[in-house]
């Protein structure tokens, strides 16, 4: 007997659409209850977005693969953030490698999952780093671009990093901002309906 596919992914009675698939690009933008950083953040980039993720696909389920402010690197289920975008607390945007075909991108899961989990626990968030960050970024608006390594990782970085070790994209990927990612011609946007 045969099975009608699903059209949709459900966890934890959230649906999943299934645009969202492992190996693309999350990017968030705080609009209630902002905190410093966020604001900090957005202002230096002289851009909407805050923050990053990578989303990965383990035992079936979807996780923004992140860092998590004090907690370092974490995996968050997927579904905490549609929830929090259709409660209007963010916009959500998603992004796929323009340049890396998806039989690559599942050919590589395991392998780039078994990294992924490598590095739970073995940096701390880079939050030291930001006042180091903020100063570079609004340099970089009047055309002024300095260049130095990352201790550790903040978001955006963490993404790239992963997607350069897998992929060869963001070859400065230990220079990269939210916005630098959003602004890639490395990735193409793919629409989801979360309703």
């Amino acid at each position: 007997m045969g099975r009608k596919k699903k059209t949709e992914q459900q966890q934890q009675g959230i649906t999943i659409p299934n645009e969202i698939q492992h190996g693309m690009i999350g990017f968030v933008s705080s609009q209630k209850d902002k905190s410093f950083l966020t604001k900090a953040i957005q202002f230096a980039e002289g851009s909407m977005w805050n923050h990053a993720f990578l989303v990965i696909e383990e035992g079936g389920k979807l996780y923004a693969y992140e860092e998590g402010t004090l907690w370092g690197i974490i995996y968050t289920p997927i579904e905490e953030y549609l929830e929090a975008e259709k409660q209007g607390k963010y916009i959500l945007a998603f992004a796929k490698l323009k340049n890396v075909s998806e039989e690559k991108i599942q050919k590589d899961k395991k392998a780039m999952n078994e990294y992924c989990r490598s590095l739970v626990g073995r940096d701390l968030y880079a939050f030291w780093q930001l006042p180091q960050q903020f100063p570079r970024q609004l340099l970089q608006r009047i055309g002024i671009n300095l260049k130095y390594p990352s201790k550790g990782f903040v978001c955006s970085v963490l993404v790239a990093h992963v997607l350069n070790k897998f992929y060869g994209v963001f070859k400065d990927w230990k220079w990269l901002s939210p916005d630098d990612l959003h602004e890639s011609d490395e990735i193409t946007f793919v629409q989801i309906n979360n309703k």
